[in-house]
This record gives structure tokens, sequence and C-alpha cells, in this order.
């Protein structure tokens, strides 16, 4: 939150089921931080968030499914969106080629999440979805998915490949 044309920071503190523990500051902002607090529930009022592991593996498939399609997008074309410069437009023959990809991508994620995690189709599609509907730009999505790639947050996605 901007106050004064100052950005407050937020000390985060993020528990997982499994006891383990993400700490860090981050500027009230951070879409980084923003995409977190769609997912946890509050603790307390010092941002101390609860996030169970699961929503955690959705919120890392959704980053990897919204930066591989809009980098994909961008492969297609050198327009952008008119209210996200950051965003690919796609028009015409592209349009079919981007929305053949993220339908690839969509369904190879679905497959590969209920046969990993042994959760039913329809939840995994219902949390899936959620996660997908974070208010985020498009170069938000892939600096996101960056980053969890450098923490290693990503290297259980390896196996998961799709044809262009």
């Amino acid at each position: 939150m901007s106050l004064n044309g100052l950005v407050r920071e937020v000390y985060v503190k993020i528990k997982f089921e499994n006891g383990s523990i993400i700490e860090s500051i981050e500027s009230s902002e951070s879409k980084r931080s923003r995409g977190y607090r769609n997912l946890v529930n509050p603790i307390d009022d010092y941002c101390d968030y609860s996030i169970s592991e699961t929503d955690w593996i959705y919120y890392k498939l959704a980053c990897f499914y919204q930066a591989k399609t809009e980098l994909y997008d961008r492969t297609l074309t050198n327009l952008r969106e008119r209210y996200d410069p950051t965003s690919a437009y796609i028009i015409g023959e592209n349009r079919k080629h981007s929305t053949l990809y993220a339908s690839k991508l969509f369904h190879q994620i679905i497959k590969y999440g209920c046969v990993t995690f042994k959760i039913p189709k329809s939840v995994f599609i219902s949390n899936f979805k959620k996660c997908l509907n974070i208010n985020q730009s498009a170069q938000g999505w892939i600096d996101i998915y960056e980053q969890l790639v450098k923490e290693g947050e990503m290297e259980f996605l390896d196996c998961l490949k799709i044809d262009k």
C-alpha cells in the first residue's frame, strides 16, 4: 500500500501443514505477496499466514501455466494488450495456435495433478481454476514463475513437457 508515495513493507510468514515455514519481507505492492494472500488464511493481525501444501502446489501450477502460456503467446506476436502492455495481444490465425497450446497445457496439468496427488478431477480443476483467477499481470506471473524456478520450487514439474 502506498502512503504519500512510500511503500509499506510487510513481514510475511507462511506455515505449511508439515511445519515448514517461509518467511520474507514483502512490499505490500508486490504482486507475489498479493497472490499469497488470495490463497492463505490469516492467523492474526501481523500478516502471519497459513497455507496448506496442496494450495501451494495449486499456486505453483497456476504460475507455471500462466507463465508458459504467456511466453508462448509472445513467440506468436509482438503486439501487446491495450490495458496490460506486458500481455501478448493475439489475433487472427495466431489465436488458434494460442488456444490449442493453452488447452493442451491445461489438460496435461490436470492429468498430472490428479495422478500425482491423487485428487479427484473435479476438485483439482476447481482449485486450480481458483488460482488461475488471481489478479496478476502477465509479466507478474512470469516473474513469480522465474523466482520459483530459481528457488528450486518447480523441480517437481520437470517431467511436465508440452509440444508446441
